[in-house]
This record gives structure tokens, sequence and C-alpha cells, in this order.
């Protein structure tokens, strides 16, 4: 009898195929991770502009729609202040509320303030007001009241992402 046996040229040929499937499984595996990278950091910051769209929607859609637009001397930032809103963070019955852009590392802060206040904040206010941070790098807040004054538009951008352009309708 005879032994039958591979060849070596048999074992390279399929280890040189096998080598090329895992390449190509590397290859198709590689790109799998960055497009899920990618669009995990898309999702982020999508969940991150609802946070701020829900937020500042209830804070309008819930106010006594006595709504003050400020400017503060920047032709990129706004100040809005809210008089007596239903919406609360720290369970206020109702709450003033401002959102402005600190210069410290333009920050975007929301103020909520059991008392009726305004800006400059004064030092006797202090104990009736919460600060949330809402992010830093912030290179425009902006909002405009339309002319019949039942709209109003949202410019926001922040540094390294693309800009939030969002209309609220104050009905």
């Amino acid at each position: 009898m005879k032994k039958r046996a591979f060849t070596l040229l048999e074992v390279m040929i399929s280890i040189s195929i096998l080598s090329l499937i895992f390449v190509y499984l590397y290859s198709s595996i590689d790109s799998l991770k960055r497009s899920n990278s990618f669009y995990e950091k898309k999702n982020e910051v999508i969940k991150f502009q609802e946070k701020i769209l829900k937020v500042l929607y209830s804070d309008l859609i819930l106010s006594n729609k006595k709504i003050d637009l400020l400017e503060d001397g920047s032709k990129d930032y706004s100040i809005l202040r809210i008089d007596k809103t239903k919406n609360s963070l720290y369970n206020i019955k109702e709450t003033t509320v401002i959102w402005f852009v600190s210069k410290e590392e333009d920050t975007l802060i929301r103020v909520e303030s059991k008392k009726d206040i305004n800006l400059p904040i004064k030092y006797d206010d202090i104990p009736y007001i919460y600060l949330d941070k809402i992010f830093s790098n912030c290179k425009a807040f902006k909002l405009y009241k339309s002319n019949d004054k039942d709209k109003l538009l949202l410019y926001l951008k922040k540094e390294n992402s693309k800009e939030l352009i969002f209309e609220f309708n104050l009905l």
C-alpha cells in the first residue's frame, strides 16, 4: 500500500490562501471598528443636543410667555431670561431661568432661581440660585424672536462641532 501525503507545494498554497482570508477578515473587522467609533461619536453629539433642546424647550413652553432676549455686548451671544417657568430641575414651583455664556472658557450656563433675579447676580441672591454648566467652548449662543413674537430661533455652535439651528414655537 502506498501512503498518500501532502506535498510541500500543496501546504504552501493552503497557507497562502488562509493568510489571504485572515488579511481580508482583519481589514473587515478594522473597518467595522472605525465605523462603530464614528457612529458612537455621532450618537453622543445627537444625545447631547437633544438634552439641551429638551431643557430649553421645556423652559420656554412651560413659561408664562414672559421671555426677554438681552444682548451681552457680543455679536455671538445672547442672554435669555425666562420669568416664571414651571420647568424646574430642582423642584421649584415657579422659577426664573437665565441662559447665558460666561466669559470663563466660553461656558454656556443655565441659572435657576426661586427669586426673581437678573444678571449680574447679586451676592444676596446666591442662596436662592442653582447653576448648571451646560458645556464649555461655546462659540455662539444666539436667539432671535420673530416679528409676531410666537417663534424663537436658536443658533448654537460648540467648538469643533457642527452648529445647531432650531426653531421653537411659543404658542
